[in-house]
This record gives structure tokens, sequence and C-alpha cells, in this order.
């Protein structure tokens, strides 16, 4: 755009003053069709941002109400007329004895193996098995 100004400019220094003007008039008509179109178009993205913002301005006043709510809500824990009862009264009495273990099973025994006498016997018993004809 801007080069077609320039081109415009430079083949009016030779022109009279109404086709200066004219051509001048043009391209202040072309600048402001195009000012015009884009403040069309930021007003209505300025429109949908302020319907966002409207309606994020009801779900959080609705969210807020709901919190309020909650939080006004009266105890719903029942209580009871009738006296706590006790828990005697409830089970009945059984002497009090020793209470029942069951006693874990020792651990098996082993005796401490020696790293080298077992690499000795494995190997032995390698050894042993190649030596025998199949």
């Amino acid at each position: 755009m801007s080069e077609d100004f320039l081109n415009s400019i430079l083949k009016s220094k030779s022109d009279s003053v109404d086709e200066k003007i004219k051509k001048l008039s043009m391209v202040l008509d072309k600048i402001m069709e195009v000012a015009i179109k884009s403040i069309g178009g930021i007003q209505t993205q300025v429109q949908y941002f302020e319907s966002l913002l409207y309606n994020i301005q009801l779900k959080l006043t609705d969210l807020e109400s709901k919190i309020e709510l909650i939080e006004n809500k009266p105890d719903l824990t029942i209580r009871s007329l009738q006296k706590p009862v006790s828990e005697e009264k409830l089970s009945p009495k059984i002497q009090k004895s020793k209470p029942i273990t069951i006693k874990p099973k020792p651990r098996p025994v082993s005796a401490p193996v020696n790293p080298r006498m077992a690499l000795q016997s494995e190997l032995k018993n390698l050894f042993s098995k190649m030596k025998k004809p199949e």
C-alpha cells in the first residue's frame, strides 16, 4: 500500500492541482476505509471479550453463592437425647484373662555358608557331570 502511495505521488508531480487533490483524496479514502474496517474488527473483538467476561462473572457469582450455601449449612450431626452407653453395658461381662498370642514359627537354622566352599562344591559337581559319559 505504501508503494502504491509513493507511485501515485511520483506520477502526480506533472499533474494539475485538481488531479493531485483527486489522487490524494482517493488515498485518504483508502486509508479511512482500512481504519474503519480495523476499528470495526477491534470493536467486535472487544464485544466478544466483554461477553466472555460477563459469562465468567456470572459463573463466579454462581460459585460464590454455592460456596456460601455450603458454608452456611447447619451441622447435620445426629445428636441423641439419651445418655451415652458405656462399653460395659454393650458387651457381656467376660472374665479378663491373658490375651491369646500366636507365637511365630522359629526361623529355620541354617549353617553359615562359606562362599568359597559353595563355589568349590558347585565346580566339583559340574566337572563330575562333564567327566561322566552319557
